[in-house]
């Protein structure tokens, strides 16, 4: 089991991201400078309190203080989204009367054990650990980067899975992924993962990331025919006869090649373009036509 230490909204199709950042889809010194410019600047609360609080808010915010424990929410059952990003709390619990909650960040804290959550059936988005979540059924979006993951397991009841990201972990197999045939965007940079394999069912993705890992081969993702987005940069491809696989996504439109050994070749850029005519984007350069 992994404490995460690092979760982050996926950016939209309109932002444009380098792949492969360290964390997640947002990149590394970015985020670091959204986190201290929002960082709380009053004292910090080592105990909740509902002073203030109307029991018809829908979203609330613990981030960055000292809290041990999680109390005196139950009865807020108007919640949506609530947070305790960055606090000392050692265990889920008191959440069970809050039914309509859809977003729950428990990162950066000091959890051993994920527990107590089978209440919250509306959940999609959680941001925590790889554990006891069959029944969190209803979840879309699960960030999971930067901790000490090395394999990936226990996904298989989230049928409704569209992003898993889980950059910077230990992952050195491709795996676990068969029963998520709803995923849309797979967020794998930064591991060890050597070979490309397990995907034959997940023939929806539109983004895969696996830039920065330790691939020689462009194998198995022939399926993958509604790709949209591949980022791979800074792996081991040494000849285009690998980038051929290309041809098989017509809505490919972004395609991150760059610090593999081919990027020596002086008509590297072009010769993407040749195999890829719907290509517009490589790297981080638009094409010309």
């Amino acid at each position: 089991m992994c404490d995460i230490n690092a979760a982050c909204e996926v950016p939209s199709k309109s932002e444009e991201v380098k792949p492969g950042a360290q964390d997640s889809p947002k990149p590394c010194a970015d985020l670091a400078a959204t986190e201290e410019e929002h960082r709380p600047k009053g004292p910090k609360v080592n105990e909740i309190s509902l002073e203030g609080i109307g029991l018809d808010d829908t979203v609330l915010i613990f981030r960055n203080n000292l809290l041990k424990k999680i109390e005196n929410v139950q009865m807020l059952v108007t919640l949506k989204e609530l947070e305790f990003y960055d606090n000392q709390i050692t265990k889920i619990e008191n959440l069970d009367g809050l039914v309509n909650l859809e977003i729950l960040d428990i990162s950066f804290n000091r959890l051993t054990k994920i527990e107590n959550l089978e209440s919250l059936v509306k959940l999609k988005k959680l941001f925590l650990v790889i554990e006891n979540m069959d029944r969190l059924v209803n979840v879309k979006n699960l960030f999971l980067g930067k901790n000490k993951i090395s394999k990936l397991q226990n996904l298989e009841h989230l049928k409704q899975l569209e992003l898993l990201s889980i950059q910077s972990n230990r992952i050195v197999k491709l795996e676990g992924l068969s029963e998520n045939r709803n995923l849309c965007h797979l967020f794998m940079s930064h591991n060890g993962i050597e070979q490309i394999e397990n995907l034959e069912n997940n023939v929806k993705l539109e983004t895969l990331d696996l830039a920065a890992n330790k691939i020689k081969h462009l194998t198995n993702i022939k399926q993958l025919v509604n790709l949209e987005e591949f980022w791979f940069n800074n792996n081991l491809i040494e000849n285009f006869e690998e980038v051929e696989v290309l041809r098989n996504f017509p809505k490919l439109a972004t395609v991150y090649l760059h610090s593999n050994p081919i990027e020596k070749d002086p008509m590297y850029r072009r010769k993407i373009m040749m195999i890829s005519s719907s290509v517009t984007q490589i790297d981080a350069t638009m094409c010309r036509k």
